[in-house]
């Protein structure tokens, strides 16, 4: 905005052209505010400068907070999981044979995890466990395989259903490959509820379970 020497006022087409390329002056210079003189038929359509900036900095704030409540939430949620594999990993550890081990494991994840309903089917385990753990078939040990790692579905999968007593539709399961250094079992957790299991929920915790369980069951075999 300067002017060639020896002029001493600008015109107000020259100041309007300014403050139209520079929006945020009044941003930067918030005391010049007070000098403006605005007709009060236009005030009700005028934000004062000041109060702008308090509502970017209560803005600011709210977002902060939010964050600061997840963070929070999930941190929570963190140490209650810790809590909880703590729990379970106690119990796994103290089982003196394969048949208490899979009932501990179940009773830990109805009292610790809360899940509705599990079951399992194990094959190429050289010591005897009751046979209602045990399968046979082929094409659930190929599904297994497939499994990269915990994988949810609202549908109950044909190798699943010839081999569980799950009842098909109304629910959510999540199919858990049993893994050594190869593929021993499979784990399924039902909920009656179609979204519990799905593709936003963690798999973290599920694959830790499954690694525990594994581990474990390498142990007593």
């Amino acid at each position: 905005m300067s002017k060639p020497e020896g002029s001493e006022v600008l015109r107000p087409e020259e100041v309007a052209t300014y403050l139209r390329k520079n929006p945020d002056f009044f941003v930067k210079y918030p005391d010049l505010a007070k000098y403006l003189e605005i007709k009060s038929a236009q005030k009700t359509n005028v934000i004062p400068i000041k109060n702008k900036q308090l509502k970017k900095i209560q803005q600011d704030k709210n977002k902060l907070e939010t964050s600061l409540e997840y963070l929070l939430e999930i941190a929570e949620q963190n140490d209650k999981l810790a809590d909880q594999i703590h729990h379970i990993t106690i119990d796994l550890i103290n089982a003196v044979d394969l048949e208490n081990l899979i009932m501990k494991f179940h009773s830990k994840l109805t009292t610790e995890f809360k899940v509705q309903d599990s079951a399992l089917r194990l094959w190429n385990i050289g010591k005897k466990i009751p046979k209602k753990w045990v399968s046979y078939d082929p094409s659930l040990l190929s599904f297994a395989e497939e499994l990269s790692g915990p994988n949810f579905s609202q549908i109950l999968s044909k190798q699943i259903a010839s081999s569980f007593e799950f009842e098909p539709g109304g629910g959510s399961y999540a199919y858990c490959p049993i893994r050594t250094t190869k593929t021993i079992g499979i784990l399924i957790l039902f909920n009656s509820d179609k979204n519990h299991y799905t593709r936003n929920k963690d798999t973290v915790y599920l694959q830790r379970l499954v690694e525990l369980l594994a581990h474990n069951i390498w142990r007593l075999n």
